[in-house]
């Protein structure tokens, strides 16, 4: 006998036909298909977030496409669990990489408990200020590779984490209260699973 698990497919969305192509809310702001875009303003206050509602992934090469108003940070959700904090719609447990429009990104790990550990923060020339930026989290096992538009920015090792760990993928944004401008624009997501041995 042999244990084996079946994938959810890969997909490639570009919200063109106004529709979420299985995109859906999780906490936070409501989302919309907007000007080709998967679109939110957000809450003040609050984490905004959405996952990919089909399944969920273990090994994956993830991209997506934002345009963000503001300096609010944005974020790629990577094999997130199923719980979300009541008083500020924090998602957990998982991992985010996300950036801010003044040159800052940062990975972030939440554990079951919704304890929160910055593996990484730091500043990078690869980052398209007030413009469009894409993020990709290739995850293969207990390794991740991060890239801003291309360049590799951070490569992590979760030695805490098993090599085998699955969840869901998603978008997550927090709008402080003194925001003048809001927004988020996500131009499309794709996710290719990487077949390797369980």
């Amino acid at each position: 006998y042999m244990f084996f698990t079946i994938s959810t497919p890969s997909f490639n969305n570009t919200f063109d036909y106004g529709s979420a192509e299985g995109w859906t809310r999780k906490s936070g702001g409501t989302w919309s298909v907007y000007a080709l875009s998967y679109y939110t303003e957000g809450l003040p206050d609050k984490w905004t977030t959405a996952y990919y509602k089909p399944g969920q992934f273990t090994d994956f090469d993830y991209t997506a496409q934002f345009y963000r108003y503001g300096n609010d940070p944005t974020y790629l959700a990577v094999r997130m669990g199923s719980t979300v904090a009541s008083a500020n719609g924090a998602w957990y447990p998982g991992y985010l990489f996300g950036y801010t429009n003044d040159g800052l990104f940062m990975v972030r790990r939440y554990n079951a408990s919704g304890a929160q550990t910055l593996t990484q923060i730091s500043t990078t020339g690869a980052i398209a200020k007030n413009s469009w930026n894409t993020l990709r989290v290739r995850a293969v096992g207990n390794e991740f590779w991060f890239y801003i538009n291309g360049t590799l920015v951070y490569n992590f090792v979760d030695t805490t984490a098993g090599k085998r760990s699955r969840g869901y993928i998603g978008i997550a944004t927090y709008r402080s209260s003194s925001s003048s401008t809001n927004g988020l624009f996500v131009a499309y997501a794709k996710l290719d699973v990487i077949k390797t041995p369980q």
